[in-house]
């Protein structure tokens, strides 16, 4: 595995994570002696670097906010198919209505699809006494559970910072939610068309398809988070506030999206040489 990281050029690569998390599920058939040892080294590897080049995937917030915006539209139409394929309409609109709402969501907060998959109605995602929503993750809930030796919480109100998303919110969770079966004691606000939790790569590969078949571009959920900060960044040269709503450190920050401080400091070069040499 460390082979094929430094091959690659990259901290950790799927195909590595994969090959560990292989590794962890034979060893716990075979009631190995070295699983704990696999399971604990699984925990410390690093998220999985992607094997492509993102310009080849890239596209703005207000493309996938069109390609959300489709959906709910072809969501909220009334169903007249009579195919066997097509026996449950309710589940249908119910799962286009919960893509539109996922990815509507990640171009406004850019959540990492853990938050997304695990997200509690009443724990992460609630409404106040007042009848504005939150959105609240804390601790071991965040990629960061602690910063400057603190808890790290992340806490957004959505009534105040993305109102125009309230409707279709509400509307999905007082309509369709409940056509996608779920147990009684669940509270995963998504879940797939079988009421399960999603797992790793089920929001992931459910997203991909839908974004491919409404833009004809290969996609994957995490770039939004790389697209809202590029956006962000490259309008407002704000470090501080892209961390916040990344839930990421500015140093991590700062260190990912170097280019675009690179390029000020040239511009900002050039502007004196023309200046000096006038």
């Amino acid at each position: 595995m460390r082979w094929h990281t430094q091959r690659s050029q990259t901290t950790m690569t799927h195909i590595a994570y994969d090959l560990i998390s292989t590794m962890s599920v034979i060893a716990h058939h075979l009631d190995h002696p070295s699983l704990n040892d696999i399971m604990h080294y699984k925990l410390d590897l690093p998220t999985p670097e992607p094997m492509h080049e993102k310009k080849d995937h890239w596209m703005t917030l207000r493309e996938l906010e069109m390609v959300g915006l489709s959906l709910l539209q072809e969501a909220r139409k009334p169903f007249t198919s009579t195919t066997k394929t097509n026996k449950y309409p309710g589940l249908k609109r119910a799962l286009q209505h919960q893509h539109a709402l996922m990815l509507r969501f990640l171009v406004r907060i850019p959540l990492r699809s853990r938050n997304l998959r695990e997200m509690q109605l009443g724990r992460n995602l609630y409404k106040d006494e007042y009848g504005h929503w939150h959105l609240h993750f804390r601790g071991q809930e965040l990629k960061i559970g602690t910063r400057n030796g603190k808890t790290n919480i992340y806490h957004v109100n959505l009534t105040t910072y993305c109102p125009d998303l309230l409707p279709h919110l509400e509307e999905f969770l007082t309509v369709y939610r409940s056509y996608i079966p779920q147990p009684s004691t669940t509270s995963y606000v998504f879940a797939t068309r079988w009421g399960n939790p999603y797992q790793h790569y089920g929001i992931h590969n459910e997203l991909k398809t839908m974004v491919l078949q409404y833009t004809g571009k290969r996609f994957y959920p995490h770039l939004i988070r790389t697209i809202w900060a590029t956006e962000f960044i490259s309008t407002t040269r704000d470090f501080t506030t892209a961390a916040h709503m990344l839930g990421d450190t500015v140093q991590m920050v700062i260190r990912r999206y170097q280019e675009i401080l690179e390029k000020d400091h040239q511009d900002k070069a050039s502007q004196f040489l023309t200046a000096a040499l006038k």
